[in-house]
């Protein structure tokens, strides 16, 4: 194939992706995409990764193939749980006669990563940093785009600052150094998915995206294009996973796919799927299992509720709960369950969109 390629790779809880783009010139087609069950992947994050692996090679092998190309270099997604946030301030002093440049703006961004001291640098690494607002010494609370090519004698900042576990993004390392493949850059996947997600005029009026996954769920709060607020929680569809398999005695797998198939929120609402049944046969001397589709929605209900709670929480604690004008949009796996949209609405007043 022609051109050059950007391969991208994002590790889930409960599925590894592969994507890969063909640039040609200002060109740029997604010209490859596959998705497997992950292993070796707890809450976003690596715990094993001699599994991890084992899942990639596949995946990398299979893309070489179809494509006719030698992957060598990726850029991956960095895990979404155990990620603080920290407020970082800024000040520099400047010739007034010039203008302020996005190359000042970036220096400052790298100054703030740079001196912030972290308490634990042996176990901590700095994910990333958003800019918040900037000011010239006159005006304050500037965007980054209206502060470039002001003119002051001063310059400040202030930024949010993302910070994570360093063993996450070593053991990423690990697990591609042992498949010969350089990781050129890993990227903080809520920027990215919000950027896929949400459209500008969201951003701009004020949202809260929620990315409901396997294994977390997190929720980033944007106001005036710029990301306010950053949490995971560490529940999402693995839970009602799990729920539905504790509570009927069957397998995992039996319990996911039923889930998928059949799963709800606000069981008064399913209309006449709630009447219904699941008759499911064990295929030996155990007694055959029944579950009511109303039964089924009320566990997952009970621990949607939950999850929503927490990040409703969350959402006030960004200090923007009264500025989301374009409510909430939903993601990820857990977005598709039945009526899993209204219950969000019916719990926080907001609008909800499934994005």
């Amino acid at each position: 194939m022609e051109g050059r390629h950007i391969v991208a790779i994002d590790l889930g809880t409960s599925k590894t992706a592969l994507t890969v783009a063909e640039i040609n010139g200002d060109d740029v087609q997604i010209v490859y995409y596959r998705k497997v069950p992950s292993t070796g992947i707890r809450y976003s994050y690596i715990f094993s990764p001699k599994k991890t692996a084992d899942t990639v090679r596949l995946l990398v092998e299979d893309a070489e193939k179809e494509l006719k190309i030698k992957i060598r270099r990726a850029v991956v997604g960095m895990p979404k749980y155990s990620v603080r946030q920290e407020a970082k301030s800024g000040r520099v002093e400047r010739n007034l006669e010039e203008c302020i440049s996005e190359d000042e703006i970036n220096d400052m961004k790298r100054m703030a990563m740079d001196s912030y001291p972290l308490d634990h640098p042996e176990s901590e690494e700095l994910f990333g940093a958003v800019a918040q607002s900037f000011s010239n010494g006159d005006e304050i609370g500037l965007a980054e785009n209206d502060i470039i090519g002001v003119s002051g004698e001063i310059l400040e900042g202030n930024f949010k600052l993302f910070i994570g576990k360093k063993k996450n993004l070593r053991d990423i390392d690990i697990t591609f150094k042992g498949l010969g493949i350089d990781v050129v850059q890993k990227y903080f996947t809520a920027e990215t998915t919000a950027k896929a997600v949400l459209r500008n005029s969201e951003m701009e009026n004020g949202v809260a995206l929620v990315d409901l996954g396997a294994g977390v769920t997190s929720v980033s709060v944007y106001y005036r294009n710029i990301m306010r607020h950053y949490a995971a929680i560490p529940f999402g569809g693995n839970s009602l996973t799990s729920d539905i398999k504790t509570e009927s005695g069957i397998t995992e797998e039996l319990a996911e796919n039923i889930k998928k198939a059949f799963g709800g929120c606000m069981p008064d609402k399913l209309q006449n799927l709630s009447e219904k049944t699941l008759h499911i046969s064990s295929g030996s001397a155990e007694a055959n299992v029944q579950i009511p589709v109303k039964y089924l929605s009320e566990l997952i209900t009970a621990r949607m509720k939950e999850i929503i709670e927490a990040v409703l929480y969350e959402i006030q604690q960004s200090g923007f709960a009264d500025n989301l004008r374009s409510g909430i949009v939903i993601t990820g796996g857990g977005a598709k369950l039945l009526n899993c949209a209204n219950y969000i609405k019916e719990l926080s007043g907001y609008e909800v969109r499934t994005g």
